[in-house]
């Protein structure tokens, strides 16, 4: 009995490579790193809900659906360097109340987006939070990247002022 294998489809499914050393600083281990899909999780929160995002949810996506006349909070996992999220305005939000996303550390966001009412994009180089407004349609993504200090921010909006950064 034959047993076949095709390296072609294990190489598209190793992303790379992590390297151990031991004690002398010689590296011994290769071990291989397999690429994955993202992970999708609903993040459904109501008026005052509150979530803190941990270091284990770096690579998910969080579908954001925000309801009630209260804002909610997310709080962001430290600036992890190679730590990333993404947050998609899955629904209209229904109410008042906001969805407020902050850092774990003041000014450590910057961001930049897509759309203001000035049309030359919302920039906040050292921002403490960025807030999913009411306002927002649906549809809106945000993507974090963490470099080991700061978040860096970028949002495609679906209206102007439908995201918005404090601090």
């Amino acid at each position: 009995m034959a047993i076949k294998f095709d390296f072609n489809r294990l190489r598209t499914a190793i992303k790379g490579f992590i390297k151990a050393e031991n004690t002398a600083g010689s590296e011994v281990i290769h071990l291989p790193k397999l690429q994955a899909a993202a992970v999708v999780e609903k993040l459904a929160l109501g008026a005052g809900g509150a979530k803190v995002l941990k270091d284990d949810d770096f690579g998910k996506v969080f579908l954001c659906e925000q309801s009630g006349g209260t804002d909610s909070a997310v709080t962001l996992p430290p600036a992890t360097a190679g730590g990333t999220l993404t947050f998609i305005v899955s629904l209209t939000p229904s109410g008042t109340g906001d969805m407020v996303i902050s850092a774990a550390t003041a000014d450590t966001i910057v961001f930049a987006g897509a759309a203001d009412a000035g049309a030359d994009g919302d920039s906040n180089l050292l921002a403490d939070s960025f807030t999913i407004e009411a306002a927002a349609v649906g549809g809106e993504r945000i993507e974090c990247v963490a470099d080991g200090t700061y978040w860096y921010v970028y949002a495609h909006m679906g209206a102007v002022g439908s995201i918005t950064t404090t601090g």
